[in-house]
């Protein structure tokens, strides 16, 4: 991709078709109608100065940074924070629990003033990840032989000692964590780093703090549950599976597409622990009833368009304009060369872009995005983002002098047609992998929809003596109407076996494959819910 991008940037000097301009835009004084070369790109004061500030072309109107650039982070951090008080943000309570350096490196004090915290202290007893405070020789041990065991199946301390002393030790942390999930709001800010000049690397290059975390948190919660089960207390398991959930809900609060996927992928950590709490305990009818309430209480998982429509759109318009000032570092695309050949196109043809344009063909690109991701059902998302990144492909091609040609007569001017191509170009590579996030949705939005059919059919199996012999038994009971297919729009696939009984969907790949999932050999791609689970072969019962 960079070699395309690179190809774009010179290729309107190659033709000859934009005009020379000086560093504000103009032709430098006394040099009129010369072609003189420029020697850097468009600093942010002036390329300010060449903008069209409006919704269609810079998105954001009334945030700007001190070179009057539209400020994208700012206006992030308003949209999502505006109205979040400390006290009603479970972030704070996170990051109470995290400590200044979640993850190794310190998070910049305006972090916190957005959140509306103190710093909290260098030398606090923060939530630390399981085997962080072991021996280098002893980590690798501890996880194959303890960890991995702890929060996959019901355990006991004797068994796994390392990993009751990690739950022991992180107590407080992880309540003070947890307590935060179960606030009205979530708001997590977006600080964009500076380098040694102070100059903004830009949202592209914005660290998210906790993610890594995050998932530690998840796993601590479900090892605890698996602990208690073992004990057979199945309200202090529940109530961490619930806390689980929770948690998962509120990290894909975030504004960013990776705080929806990890939180969905939480949730789904959260999911698998609540089958084997179902299959390893007898619940009555009252313990299943409340169940289902506590998982019908959850909230919604939240919009995927919203994310895209804010977040990665002002993420692909910041990330235009830092390569409208030369920072390709920036956007790992290399560095403005110093010297030579290579060094004149690229700052010439920097310079000879309408970046107005560029802006303008992105917002194009990502309002078609949030139109096909706000299609109500799995199947037209699947189509109507299918064919635009087919788009994608085609815009990849054009990159070439007849793609350039083409261009100039649609746009009416060489500078314009540069800023199409090289809007297109950074559309494509920018832009994230819109089917495959349309596809985690859909897992998500079935793997609920299968959890909740599983407690119901516990319940009725409790109340009647055996599982129903239809979905459709459980109408009106459980549910307003038998349960369908998320991917197929068709009724959901139901079997009794012996004692238990089999639900899935076909999942992503719309193959039935008879309820073989990815941890099934031969592997598939169903969605399932087993019970009573299936024992693997080669399981080792003395572990």
């Amino acid at each position: 991709m960079r070699c395309d991008l690179f190809k774009l940037l010179v290729l309107s000097v190659i033709l000859g078709t934009a005009p020379l301009v000086a560093q504000d835009g103009a032709p430098a004084k006394g040099n009129e109608g010369k072609k003189a070369q420029p020697e850097k790109p468009l600093t942010a004061g002036s390329l300010a100065k060449l903008f069209i500030f409006s919704k269609e072309i810079t998105r954001v109107t009334d945030h700007k940074t001190k070179q009057g650039l539209p400020d994208y982070a700012a206006a992030l951090n308003d949209h999502f924070g505006k109205g979040v008080l400390p006290e009603e943000n479970g972030a704070v309570s996170l990051y109470e629990g995290f400590g200044p350096e979640p993850e190794g490196a310190r998070m910049s004090d305006e972090f916190f003033e957005l959140l509306g915290m103190p710093v909290p202290s260098a030398d606090g007893k923060y939530f630390r990840s399981f085997s962080a405070d072991l021996p280098v020789e002893e980590r690798r041990d501890a996880i194959d032989k303890e960890f991995n065991f702890a929060y996959e199946r019901p355990w006991n301390e004797d068994e796994f000692p390392r990993v009751e002393k990690w739950l022991r030790e992180n107590e407080k942390a992880v309540a003070t964590i947890v307590e935060g999930a179960s606030r009205p709001k979530y708001f997590s800010p977006l600080v964009p780093p500076v380098d040694d000049k102070g100059v903004s690397n830009g949202l592209i290059g914005t660290l998210l703090p906790g993610i890594q975390q995050s998932r530690s948190v998840a796993r601590y919660l479900i090892c605890r549950s698996m602990l208690s089960i073992k004990k057979g207390d199945a309200d202090a398991a529940w109530q961490d599976l619930m806390s689980c959930h929770r948690f998962g809900h509120m990290i894909s609060r975030g504004p960013t597409l990776i705080d929806y996927l990890v939180g969905t992928a939480i949730n789904q950590i959260a999911t698998n622990a609540d089958i084997i709490y179902l299959d390893q305990l007898d619940l009555n009818v009252e313990q299943l009833a409340r169940c289902r309430r506590d998982l019908a209480s959850l909230p919604p998982m939240p919009s995927v368009a919203q994310k895209l429509d804010w977040t990665e759109r002002m993420m692909f318009l910041d990330s235009a304009l830092l390569l409208g000032c030369g920072q390709l570092n920036a956007l790992d695309l290399g560095t403005v060369p110093s010297t030579g050949m290579e060094a004149f196109a690229t700052r010439l043809a920097l310079l000879s872009v309408d970046w107005n344009v560029v802006l303008r063909t992105g917002n194009e690109r990502y309002d078609r995005v949030v139109v096909g991701i706000n299609h109500d059902t799995y199947s037209e998302r699947a189509a109507a983002l299918a064919a635009f990144e087919d788009e994608l492909k085609d815009t990849k091609k054009n990159v070439s002098v007849s793609g350039f040609l083409k261009a100039t007569v649609t746009e009416g001017s060489g500078r314009a047609a540069a800023g199409k191509m090289m809007g297109d170009v950074l559309s494509a590579l920018l832009l994230p992998a819109i089917s495959a996030v349309n596809k985690a949705h859909g897992r998500a939005e079935q793997t609920r929809h299968n959890l909740h059919i599983a407690f119901a059919l516990a319940e009725w199996k409790q109340k009647n003596g055996s599982y129903p012999d239809s979905l459709n038994k459980l109408v009106p009971a459980y549910m307003p109407k038998a349960p369908t297919d998320v991917f197929t729009g068709k009724t959901l696939q139901y079997r009794r076996e012996g004692d238990g009984f089999l639900i899935y969907s076909v999942g992503v790949n719309l193959d039935d494959e008879n309820g073989l999932s990815y941890d099934d050999d031969p592997a598939g791609d169903d969605l399932v819910v087993r019970l009573p689970i299936p024992v693997a072969k080669d399981d080792n019962q003395d572990n």
